[in-house]
């Protein structure tokens, strides 16, 4: 089934954008009383496998990506049951913020990856893998399925769980999430969104504009979109 953002479980102030070149988007609306706004997938992965998706920083500015348990706080990275990777390199944990990986910003695409036979978090940065796991899942944490989790300040942001979008390609054995369901790891979330509330994540949106870019290309500095590297026709 499609994994989408969860109208159910968002904070006040975090709008969707809807949906364009198979990415969806959202940002935190202009006015909103929360310096930072949080929203999760609707669908989440348990028990085994390596799964993965894609963000994109659209607008550049503060973005935290990564996974969390459905009770964790929408506060990503604040309690023990949600694992952060933020713009300013730096990953959170429990409350915990360290330094991690690079600083990522406007046009970066930050893959999201969850080995749940080790039981590791890493990440990818423009199609290539940061160095060593970023978090190693608690013990304690076995059979709790791990949800897509967002949690912006300025950035417009947009997400694939498909691979859809231009993501670069998945190496190690990952696969995206969206194909989850074929071996029974992916799960709802118990906040279940009624169908009329996902008009707005999947209102179609014209192609082109901020999201998109086309496809990812191998440059010497790693994969970059066509249009980041010149090599698209347009």
């Amino acid at each position: 089934s499609a994994v989408r953002l969860n109208p159910a479980d968002r904070e006040p102030g975090l709008a969707f954008l809807g949906t364009q070149n198979g990415r969806q988007r959202a940002t935190r609306q202009q006015g909103a009383s929360a310096q930072w706004v949080g929203v999760r997938a609707d669908h989440g992965v348990v028990n085994s496998g390596r799964w993965a998706f894609c963000v994109w920083n659209e607008s550049g500015g503060n973005l935290r990506v990564g996974w969390s348990c459905a009770d964790s706080s929408i506060k990503l990275g604040t309690d023990p049951w949600g694992f952060g990777y933020g713009g300013t390199a730096t990953k959170s944990h429990a409350g915990q913020f360290t330094k991690y990986g690079q600083t990522y910003g406007q046009g970066d695409a930050i893959t999201c990856l969850v080995d749940l036979d080790r039981r590791a978090i890493l990440y990818m940065k423009n199609g290539r893998e940061i160095p060593g796991d970023a978090f190693r899942i608690d013990g304690s944490l076995a059979g709790w399925p791990l949800f897509p989790h967002f949690y912006t300040k300025e950035a417009t942001f947009s997400v694939s769980f498909d691979g859809s979008g231009g993501a670069p390609p998945l190496q190690g054995g990952f696969q995206w999430l969206s194909t989850a369901a074929t071996c029974g790891c992916l799960v709802a979330s118990p906040r279940a969104a009624p169908p009329a509330a996902y008009a707005e994540v999947d209102r179609s949106q014209s192609q082109g504009g901020s999201a998109g870019g086309g496809k990812f290309v191998l440059t010497s500095y790693g994969w970059r979109t066509e249009r980041e590297a010149g090599t698209s026709a347009s």
